[in-house]
Order: structure tokens, then C-alpha cells, then sequence
């Protein structure tokens, strides 16, 4: 998926890493994990989504999807097992006001699976 996002916008940055290990070298303007954090340990969430929210530059925003609700379970999909976790919406909510952030949007997008889109936006230093 990396490769076919590089050849489509070769000018952008695409960062492929382990995201409890990874430490953001600058600030963006945008950072974008679909589908992607959920994978995270339970014990990781937080202090992932605080990462994520510090590396967002002024004016910058964060879209995330979780489940929202607190807990952890496996399951497959496509044949392949999986681990998938998740707050609840309303901490991930606390974590974007501790974080300076405000929350731009919070969706449930599948029903009747729990499924959250969250947009979250630092505000724009002056």
C-alpha cells in the first residue's frame, strides 16, 4: 500500500513503523491512521493517540477511527486472526482536550458494529 501511495503522490511523506515504538521527527499538518490504531495494545492507546496529537503542527489535525468502546477482542477478518482495541469515544474525546486538540467531528459509521471516525484539530497559533 506504501508503494502504490508513493507512486500516486510521489512529493508526499508515507512513514511505515511500528506506531507504539515510532517517534515523530517533526510536526504535520495532517496525520491520518484509518483503521490502523485499533491494532494498538489496549495499555498503548493513550499514550499512542497523545503521540500522534503532539506531533500535529499548528493548524494541524488528526483523523483516527477506534471502535469506542473500552475493551479488547480478537476476531478475523478475510481468513486472518486479529487483535483489535479500543477506548471508549469519551476518553478518546478527553485525550484530544488534554492534548490542546478539539474535537472537529466524532461519527458512528457502521451499524450495528461499534465503529468511530474522529477528526481532531490543534488550533492555529497566532
Amino acid at each position: 500500500m506504501i508503494a502504490l501511495a508513493r507512486a500516486r503522490q510521489p512529493n508526499a511523506t508515507f512513514i511505515h513503523a511500528d506506531i507504539c515504538e515510532w517517534r515523530p521527527p517533526d510536526h504535520y499538518d495532517l496525520i491520518v491512521a484509518w483503521d490502523s490504531t485499533f491494532h494498538v495494545p489496549h495499555a498503548s492507546q493513550r499514550p499512542v493517540v497523545e503521540k500522534l496529537c503532539a506531533a500535529l503542527a499548528s493548524g494541524g489535525a488528526i483523523l483516527f477511527t477506534a471502535g469506542g468502546i473500552d475493551g479488547e477482542t480478537t476476531g478475523a477478518m478475510n481468513g486472518e486472526a486479529f487483535y483489535y482495541s479500543s477506548l471508549a469515544d469519551s476518553e478518546y474525546l478527553d485525550i484530544l482536550k488534554d492534548c490542546g486538540c478539539r474535537c472537529v467531528l466524532l461519527e458512528r459509521d457502521q451499524v450495528p458494529e461499534e465503529h468511530i471516525v474522529m477528526i481532531g484539530a490543534r488550533p492555529q497559533r497566532k
